[in-house]
């Protein structure tokens, strides 16, 4: 399948009423963020009921918000959901789980 058809195009990411700064930045966003979002569900169907420390780790992530912050939105998509929480290997606090819906 093509990723423009798993990922269809994100509603704006700025305001009509936003500066022009913000608009351009917004567009730039919006061409990488199915490519993030792709990446993101590859990694929780790769490595399903991990948390996103764990994730991180596993991907030698300097910053767990990297792929934390695109598990919410794959939420939104229907394509992942939170599975619960329990003890994560990394930190030693309850934490969310991840896991990809089955197509």
């Amino acid at each position: 399948m093509k990723q423009d058809v798993l990922f269809p195009d994100p509603k704006p990411l700025a305001r009509r009423n936003d500066p022009l700064e913000s608009k351009e930045a917004a567009k730039e966003v919006v061409k990488t963020l199915a490519e993030k979002q792709a990446w993101a569900l590859h990694c929780i169907q790769s490595r399903p009921g991990w948390t996103v420390n764990e994730l991180a780790e596993w991907l030698d992530l300097r910053d767990p918000r990297r792929i934390g912050r695109r598990l919410p939105e794959l939420v939104r998509m229907g394509r992942a959901y939170k599975g619960g929480t329990r003890i994560c290997r990394m930190t030693g606090k309850n934490a969310a789980i991840w896991f990809p819906v089955k197509p």
